[in-house]
């Protein structure tokens, strides 16, 4: 399988070479250039698995970037066009299982375009006749429509569009720049894809949507079709997508702070609607109970910074959000009036039982704003949440599952350094604590031949594994598992349930191999826990305890 649109393993050239030797770099021994630019070359190398990587390198660093690898039989990858830093490039995957696939082996067909010097990649889950990109980065291309003709479509960071469609020519796209130019009916037209930098422009930009959500002098927020829900600079024209599901809008300044309710929790987040980065994000859940409620919002205007109260009657909080995920309490309590939250350049205020309370709101954020954008594979709907013992700490800006139904491939990003990593096909059952990653595949059974279900433990910071195990099962049994994680070193302990009959175990993983603390009968599903390095079970009703 093929890492589709990484574009975030790089091949560092040495500090301190000369142009020269920089664009010496971009040549490697063995390579074969597919496009060559001014200032970038795209070309492909064989890979050491044996496969063939579609890779490039920006001239005035000598950095290479990876953005597909390849079979050249069930996968296969191709670079479209450049312009200037950014490269235009597709990816197809066929599966080889044929008539006896898994529901999740589906065909795959991406067109991509990334920035080579940020590793930025925006991917749109389509075919193309004709592909272009702009020296903005506008990727732009002609799709065939069958019988109704075909389409030309763009996407950049306002999102991806239609500019025209119906008798289109499929084989004439030509681009100059940040102008386009295709064929109609037997006439050319053209667009300045860098036109909506105008105030007038720009607010039309921002038209359109089936539904609007909220709206002021700054930004409009609307929802498109029935889930997904976008913010529109009016100044720029720049389009962001929130979370599914986005309501109880609040804004100040350049941010945008907002709140999502799913089933079991609440994702609060605020967004720099300038550069279209999450600044802070806090997600709330209750072990085994609904999500709390979030009654009001109020943010800083500096940097973003938030606090709300959530909850209801006795349960009634003000929390204030802490980074990119978690938060800190800072009040509770029935007396506590929701519509009274307010936030200074310094403060949080509220009023409980009558009285006024504040708390500081922190120093303003003076840090680089997080790499984000290198995270930007799928869209804010596919986070996934890491998980404590008894709460879901919030942490959805840190890591990134791809959980895209047309794309098999999964991967992590950490938004703090902005890499991200391959993950084995069909992981699922996420479990975050500290810099390591519990996960385990493939998600699915009947799969034959038996394919062993693994549970791997990895680096968030390098993507290494440091502890896996293997469940070999028959090909009709899908075993249950409850795992816990040590976050210090990636150690981790499971109760497996192997069914059939047989009886249920606790088994531990370390860095050393794997030992069975506890080979049944008698342990109880559910009841494993972990306390620092002290694991704790249930066996015949009785407590046992060993350390990890």
């Amino acid at each position: 399988m093929a890492l589709v649109g990484c574009a975030c393993f790089a091949v560092p050239a040495e500090a301190g070479l000369t142009a020269q030797q920089k664009r010496r770099a971009c040549f490697p021994k063995g390579s074969r250039t597919v496009l060559v630019s001014h200032d970038v070359r795209a070309y492909t190398i064989d890979a050491r698995s044996g496969d063939t990587d579609l890779r490039a390198c920006l001239f005035s660093t000598g950095r290479s970037r990876v953005l597909a690898t390849s079979d050249d039989i069930l996968s296969v990858a191709r670079a479209w066009a450049l312009a200037g830093r950014f490269v235009a490039w597709e990816y197809r995957y066929t599966p080889g299982c044929r008539g006896q696939c898994p529901p999740s082996a589906v065909p795959l067909q991406t067109l991509s375009v990334t920035d080579v010097r940020s590793g930025l990649t925006r991917v749109a889950n389509t075919s193309a006749a004709r592909a272009g990109v702009t020296t903005r980065g506008s990727l732009v291309w002609i799709r065939s429509d069958g019988a109704s003709g075909a389409s030309l479509l763009v996407l950049d960071a306002r999102g991806q569009r239609t500019l025209d469609s119906g008798d289109l020519d499929k084989r004439f796209l030509r681009v100059f720049g940040t102008f386009v130019l295709w064929r109609k009916g037997g006439q050319n037209h053209w667009a300045d894809l860098a036109a909506a930098r105008g105030t007038a422009a720009a607010r039309s930009a921002c038209r359109g949507g089936t539904r609007q959500l909220f709206r002021d002098r700054a930004v409009r927020v609307y929802r498109q079709g029935s889930v997904r829900t976008f913010a529109c600079l009016f100044a720029t024209g720049r389009r962001s997508r929130l979370l599914d599901g986005a309501t109880g809008f609040r804004r100040a300044g350049r941010y945008l702070a907002y709140f999502a309710r799913k089933p079991r929790i609440v994702a609060t987040q605020s967004l720099d609607l300038h550069a279209g980065k999450v600044m802070w994000a806090a997600g709330l859940a209750l072990e085994d109970q609904p999500p709390p409620a979030v009654r009001r919002l109020a943010l800083r205007a500096s940097d973003g910074k938030y606090g709300a109260v959530v909850g209801s009657g006795a349960a009634t909080q003000v929390i204030r959000a802490r980074g990119l995920g978690g938060y800190d309490e800072l009040d509770s309590g029935a007396g506590i009036a929701p519509g009274s939250l307010s936030a200074t350049s310094s403060q949080l205020r509220w009023r409980n039982g009558g009285a006024a309370r504040s708390a500081p709101l922190g120093p303003r954020d003076t840090t680089p704003a997080p790499r984000a954008q290198s995270c930007t594979f799928t869209t804010p709907s596919d986070f996934f949440t890491s998980t404590t013992p008894q709460l879901f700490d919030g942490e959805v800006s840190v890591i990134l599952a791809n959980s895209q139904d047309e794309n098999p491939e999964w991967s992590f990003c950490r938004f703090r350094t902005g890499r991200r990593f391959e993950l084995p096909f069909l992981s699922h059952q996420f479990v975050r604590v500290g810099d390591y990653l519990l996960s385990r595949s493939p998600d699915g059974c009947n799969i034959n031949p038996p394919v062993p279900v693994k549970l791997e433990s990895r680096s968030v910071v390098d993507g290494r594994v440091v502890a896996s195990d293997s469940l070999n099962t028959p090909f009709d049994v899908c075993p249950r598992t409850q795992t816990v994680l040590r976050g210090s070193d990636g150690a981790f302990a499971y109760i497996v349930d192997p069914l059939r009959g047989q009886p249920l175990q606790v088994v531990a993983v370390r860095r050393t191999g794997r030992q069975v603390l506890d080979p049944g009968p008698g342990v109880e599903f559910g009841s494993l826990s972990l306390s620092g390095s002290t694991l704790t079970w249930r066996n015949g009703g009785a407590e046992r305890t060993a350390t990890l």
